[in-house]
């Protein structure tokens, strides 16, 4: 057994058949394993439970695992990862870091080292603790306004979970106290603050030239 009593693995594919035979695997070291079908799915599971380690397929549908390990970098760069993918080729690496710690082809996978590759890059990390597996806690954020190419503006949050951006409904009568929405792509909550004054103003500065950005501080 390569594990330390109580590491936590969370396995991405959204192959039923892979999802079981690597949590078995996995359970079988002595990892408590939690599985996913998708990144979004991914980013659900590490919002109730912050795993130690994340292995993930590269292709996924709504959300690909190329694009959940990169949100994985950004907002919990404490995490290490795996990317696994039948695609896989030698010549696709990245540089180390820039998506995942280590990468494996499903069909070509050795088990006893990539339980060893496991084991050691969860101890090597300071995933283990806990608190620290996320640098910070996302912030309430202002809700920036955008003109599109029909000339329509529209106002718009970044989800700090997907890191997509999106439309929400606001108030129309801002109380001036902190609103929350819920991501319409992974469903996490979204805290803003929306100032109805500001809105009319800058979709003034919108429909009176070209220029385009975040709401006027």
């Amino acid at each position: 057994m390569n594990s330390v009593p109580g590491n936590k693995v969370l396995f991405v594919d959204d192959e039923p058949g892979m999802r079981e035979i690597m949590a078995i695997l996995l359970h079988e070291d002595g990892y408590e394993v939690l599985t996913a079908s998708d990144g979004l799915d991914a980013l659900a599971k590490i919002r109730a439970s912050k795993p130690d380690l994340i292995i993930s397929d590269l292709n996924m549908p709504r959300m690909s695992g190329t694009e959940l390990l990169s949100v994985v970098r950004r907002r919990f760069p404490a995490i290490p990862s795996i990317a696994i993918s039948e695609s896989y080729e030698r010549s696709d690496r990245l540089p180390p870091g820039v998506l995942a710690d280590a990468f494996y082809p499903k069909e070509r996978c050795n088990p006893d080292e990539f339980l060893r590759t496991v084991a050691s890059l969860i101890r090597a990390s300071t995933a283990r603790r806990g608190d620290n597996l996320c640098s910070q806690q996302p912030a309430v954020q202002l809700m920036r306004a955008v003109r599109d190419s029909d000339s329509q503006t529209s106002l718009m949050l970044n989800c700090p979970d997907c890191l997509r951006t999106f439309s929400p409904d606001y108030p129309e009568k801002d109380s001036g106290g902190v609103n929350e929405a819920h991501c319409p792509f992974c469903a996490a909550p979204v805290s803003f603050v929306t100032d109805a004054s500001r809105v009319c103003a800058h979709r003034t500065t919108l429909d009176a030239g070209p220029a385009t950005g975040p709401l006027p501080a």
